[in-house]
């Protein structure tokens, strides 16, 4: 299982600003550039929960944007002591823990890599 670590810093509400989360792109298909802006983040504390609202801009060779829609994303943060806890509860034994695929230990803000199996295997 691959989750996020989550990066309090990076949750925090005045941290944020809107930003182009990956340079642009030439589309396959259409030859048209893409690009992809974070607009907006609401974070929910109590439910380590975030809403970011993200358009999708694609512009022809001459400027002319072709399309641009907006949509939301959704996320739920897990604490690596509140997935470790999960496991514990639907009867899983945690076989390895890392921080990426390259087996590197639990390390704060990473990822989080979890190797488990069922008890009863």
């Amino acid at each position: 299982m691959d989750i996020f670590d989550p990066r309090l810093d990076l949750l925090a509400e005045e941290q944020f600003k809107p930003h182009r989360e990956i340079a642009p792109f030439r589309h396959q298909r259409t030859g048209h550039i893409v690009s992809i802006d974070v607009l907006e983040r609401v974070n929910d504390h109590l439910a380590q929960r975030l809403v970011e609202r993200w358009r999708f801009r694609e512009t022809a060779a001459d400027g002319t944007v072709v399309r641009d829609e907006e949509e939301s994303l959704e996320l739920r943060w897990t604490y690596r002591y509140e997935m470790r806890y999960l496991f514990e509860l639907t009867d899983f034994i945690i076989e390895e823990e890392w921080s990426d695929f390259e087996g590197a230990p639990p390390a704060y803000g990473r990822e989080q890599i979890w190797v488990v199996r069922r008890a009863d295997s």
